[in-house]
């Protein structure tokens, strides 16, 4: 897996290679984004969200979706594509992508 960080613009980002989206927080909260995702061999993205290396979700992502997340700790949160694809030799060609938008922490008090 190539493990880029992909940039958070407005709260969107297009993960069209293996790559995650970062996000520090400094409390336990609630993690909420949206994802939809790109086929590719009939196959669709496999997105993860994880705190510090504590996997909290693992999912395929098809049709748009909202996500809610627990976070139980302080720490580093991603949202991670670990499966791409791009097969151009196929009519019409097939690319697997991720697509997050929405990207909002809550913190708990």
């Amino acid at each position: 897996m190539n493990d880029q960080a992909e940039p958070l613009v407005e709260g969107r980002a297009v993960l069209a290679t293996n790559g995650m989206v970062v996000l520090q927080v400094c409390r336990p909260g609630v993690l909420t984004f949206t994802a939809r995702g790109t086929a590719a061999k009939s196959l669709l993205p496999l997105m993860s969200v994880s705190a510090s290396d504590q996997p909290l979700l693992t999912a395929r992502v098809g049709q748009e979706q909202l996500y809610r997340v627990q976070v139980p700790k302080a720490g580093l949160l991603t949202i991670t594509f670990h499966d791409d694809a791009y097969l151009p030799d196929t009519t019409p060609p097939e690319d697997r992508n991720l697509f997050v938008s929405a990207v909002r922490f809550v913190a708990v008090p």
